[in-house]
């Protein structure tokens, strides 16, 4: 089973650099990935491969592991690599990480902040209390159906040729599943959900304003205030410890050690590719492991 673990939030320390290894590490990568190509080059064309996709596949690898090393080998605070610019031979990479105790765990959250968020972020589409006791529901092991949700009977009834888990979602993706949940609430909610913060508690300081805002009776002065302290330098844990006491049901000043890291590949070509993955501490000679990878689609051009 795995253990997650709370951290003590780190108090901020630009060291303004990387560390050798993990750099030394990246360049590896990206000499691996060039001899990769000089020696496919000639079946490259035959085959329709995409050379720039290859190229920015192996710059994103290597920003995932510039990421792990830093964060899980180096013990680097995330505030020294977030927004960090790394230059390769073939391109360049920057990273975007935040806890992942930011987001609303759909497994583990209270029914107050499931109906908050969708509040705050949803379409309208379902009445909060509605998204609410779907969700819950669906991971709750019991046939007993919660007003505005659903169980077996509900889904058969529905002609939908599923029925909900009485367990754990495995994936976000597993909410396009709930009735009457339209993919237009999926993409507007995906920012602000997890299935990777176990424990529940939000911390403050990785936590956008709709997810603040779903906490019971937090006023939007008082979430701006909470997230400026804890993302203060100067900041004492006492301090953050005070400020969020009237919510300590739903927040935590306790750091964590799961991150969502965003790599962007730009190629020197001008070529882009980015991906987001959710990193965990490895075990013994394993810094870290990789719980979650997807490739985001690329920005839209305005026509």
């Amino acid at each position: 089973m795995i253990r997650f673990r709370r951290l003590s939030r780190p108090r901020r320390r630009d060291g303004g650099y990387v560390t050798v290894v993990v750099l030394t590490f990246a360049g590896l990568m990206a000499a691996l990935v060039a001899a990769t190509l000089n020696v496919a080059r000639p079946s490259v064309g035959q085959a329709l491969v995409n050379i720039d996709d290859m190229q920015a596949d192996g710059l994103l690898e290597a920003g995932i592991s510039t990421a792990g090393l830093a964060l899980y080998s180096a013990n680097r605070p995330v505030q020294s690599i977030d927004g960090f610019a790394v230059p390769l031979e073939t391109g360049a990479i920057r990273l975007t990480i935040k806890a992942e105790a930011g987001r609303i765990d759909i497994n583990a959250a209270r029914p107050e902040m499931l109906s908050g968020i969708y509040a705050a972020a949803g379409t309208g589409a379902l009445k909060p209390s509605e998204f609410a006791a779907l969700v819950l529901d669906w991971r709750d092991r019991n046939s007993r159906v919660r007003p505005g949700g659903a169980e077996r009977e509900e889904y058969a009834a529905l002609g939908l040729d599923h029925r909900p888990r009485d367990g754990p979602f495995l994936s976000l993706e597993e909410l396009l599943l709930l009735p009457g949940m339209t993919q237009e609430d999926y993409q507007r909610l995906l920012p602000y959900l997890t299935v990777f913060n176990p424990l529940g508690d939000i911390d403050p300081g990785s936590a956008e304003m709709p997810v603040l805002l779903s906490v019971p009776n937090m006023s939007e002065s008082e979430a701006l205030g909470i997230r400026s302290a804890f993302n203060s330098p100067d900041s004492t844990q006492r301090e953050r410890n005070q400020l969020i006491r009237p919510y300590q049901r739903y927040l935590t000043a306790d750091g964590s050690d799961v991150f969502r890291v965003l790599v962007e590949a730009r190629l020197n070509n001008g070529y882009t590719k980015s991906v987001e993955a959710v990193l965990m501490p490895g075990f013994r000679r394993i810094p870290y492991h990789v719980l979650y990878w997807r490739v985001l689609d690329p920005p839209e051009v305005p026509s």
